[in-house]
C-alpha cells in the first residue's frame, strides 16, 4: 500500500459517491512515496474524523473490478459476496497487524428474528449482530452465550416525504409525533434496550440531549394531535372514518426494511394510535426500501442508523438536513440550516460547534423535519466459545485479528 495506491481509491471514491463529497471538499490529492497531501477547496476542520468512516476505507482501485474481486487492507480477504445475503472471508497471513486468529468467516444476513434465535440456539452461527431485542431474552440467563449490549449512536427515526401533499402541512407531522408513545415502544418493543428520544442526538454527545432546547413535541398526547388536526382544517367530510381537506386524504404509506423487525412492529403500533384520530396508515415491511425512496413513492420511511459513527455532528446534518443532502429523504430544505452547516464546517472551537449544532436541531424540531424517537443500544450475542470479540459502539467494526473460536 503506497501513497498512489491510497490516491487513487481515494480518488474514486471522491467520483463515484455523492456521500464521499459532502464530507470532505477535496481540490486535489497528491502522493510521494508514503506521503499522501489532500488538498481541500474549503477548510475542514473534521478531516481526521471524516477519514475514519469507512467510506474512505482503502481498497486496490487497479486490480479489483468491485464484482468479482474486491481487494482492501484489512485482516481478511472477500472470496465471496452477495449483496444482502452472504460475504465469505478468508484470513490474510500477510495483514501488517499480525496473523489473523481465524481461518475465515461467513457473514450470513438472517432478516427474520425467530430465524436468526434458532440459527444461534442451534449452533449454526456463532454470533449475532444487531440482535433484535425481542430476543435477547433467550439468551440472557444462559451460561451458553454473550449478551454484549454497547451504547451508540444510533437513531430510530421517521422521515416524512416532504413532497406528498399530505406531509406539506406541518400540523400532520407534528400531530404523527405527538402519536408515538416513546417511553412505551422503548419498553415493550426494545425491551428497555434503548432511550425514548425528544430530540435529534443522544444525551452522551455534547451536543445531544434536549438541554436548552424548544420542544416542538414533548409528550405522548393523541387528544391533542387530533386537536391540532381539526385545528388545522382536517376533517371526515365523506364519513369513511378517514380525515381529508381539500381533496387530500390522510390515508398515508410507510414504509420501513424486514431486517431490524423492531421497525415494522413500531410502524404496526402507530397504525393503531393514527388510526384512532383518523389517519390511516397503510404498512409495507420490504428486505430494502431503497428503490421505494428513490421513487418517492412513500409518505413516511422508517429507518435506523449511527448517527455520529467517527463523533462528528456534521456527518449527519449534510446528508440529512442540508438541500440536496445525499441521504435527505425528507426532500427538507431550510437556508437558514444549510447556511448553519456551512458555518459548523469552518469552526473549530468545540464549545462553538456544539452550539451551532444545537442551532440547527432546533431549526429541525420546529420545521418537524424528522422524528428521532429513540436511541437504541447495539446488541450482539455470541457462543460463550467466541473468543477475543468485543461490540464496537462505532457499530462498523466486527472481526479484528484478535477474533477467535475455540471450541
Amino acid at each position: 500500500m503506497t501513497a498512489e495506491a491510497v490516491k487513487a481509491c481515494f480518488e474514486r471514491t471522491w467520483e463515484q459517491s455523492a456521500r464521499a463529497k459532502e464530507q470532505i471538499s477535496i481540490e486535489s490529492i497528491e502522493a510521494s512515496g508514503q506521503t499522501l497531501t489532500i488538498r481541500l477547496s474549503e477548510a475542514d476542520v473534521t478531516l481526521m474524523n471524516d477519514l475514519t468512516d469507512p467510506l474512505w476505507s482503502v481498497y486496490d482501485t487497479e486490480n479489483s473490478d468491485y464484482t468479482e474481486t474486491m481487494y482492501g487492507t484489512g485482516p481478511y480477504i472477500i472470496t465471496e459476496f452477495e449483496p444482502f445475503t452472504e460475504t465469505v472471508v478468508e484470513k490474510y497471513e500477510g495483514y501488517w497487524g499480525g496473523e489473523p486468529k481465524l481461518d475465515g468467516a461467513r457473514l450470513i444476513t438472517i432478516s427474520d428474528a425467530e430465524s436468526l434465535s434458532m440459527a444461534l440456539q442451534n449452533g449454526e452461527i456463532d454470533l449475532a449482530v444487531s440482535m433484535p431485542t425481542s430476543s435477547v431474552s433467550l439468551f440472557e440467563d444462559s451460561d451458553e452465550f454473550v449478551v454484549d449490549a454497547v451504547t451508540t449512536s444510533r437513531g430510530n427515526r421517521m422521515y416524512y416525504n416532504l413532497d406528498r401533499p399530505a406531509m406539506k402541512d406541518e400540523a400532520v407531522r407534528k400531530a404523527i409525533a405527538m402519536c408515538i408513545d416513546r417511553d412505551g415502544v422503548a419498553a415493550a418493543i426494545y425491551n428497555g434496550m434503548a432511550e425514548p428520544s425528544w430530540g435529534i442526538y443522544p444525551d452522551f454527545l455534547s451536543y445531544g440531549g434536549t438541554e436548552g432546547l424548544t420542544l416542538s413535541v414533548d409528550r405522548y398526547d393523541p387528544q391533542g394531535a387530533a386537536k391540532l388536526l381539526a385545528g388545522a382544517g382536517w376533517s371526515d367530510t365523506d364519513g369513511d372514518g378517514i380525515l381529508d381537506k381539500d381533496g387530500v386524504s390522510l390515508s398515508l404509506r410507510a414504509v420501513t426494511f424486514a431486517s431490524r423487525v423492531e421497525m415494522g412492529q413500531f410502524l404496526e403500533l402507530l397504525q393503531a394510535e393514527l388510526s384512532g384520530i383518523g389517519i390511516e396508515l397503510k404498512v409495507d415491511v420490504m428486505e430494502n426500501t431503497d428503490d421505494v425512496v428513490a421513487s418517492g413513492d412513500y409518505d413516511l420511511d422508517c429507518e435506523s442508523g449511527v448517527m455520529a459513527p467517527t463523533g462528528n455532528a456534521q456527518y449527519f446534518i449534510n446528508m440529512m438536513f442540508v438541500t440536496g443532502g445525499s441521504s435527505n429523504f425528507s426532500h427538507y430544505s431550510n437556508p437558514q440550516v444549510d447556511a448553519l452547516a456551512a458555518e459548523l464546517a469552518k469552526t473549530a472551537d468545540e464549545k462553538e460547534r456544539d452550539a451551532i449544532v444545537r442551532q440547527i436541531v432546533q431549526m429541525v424540531l420546529d420545521d418537524n423535519a424528522m422524528t428521532v424517537y429513540n436511541h437504541q443500544k447495539m446488541v450482539n450475542v455470541y457462543s460463550k466459545d467466541v473468543k477475543g470479540y468485543s461490540t464496537h459502539p462505532s457499530e462498523y467494526y466486527l472481526l479484528d485479528v484478535n477474533t477467535d473460536i475455540e471450541r
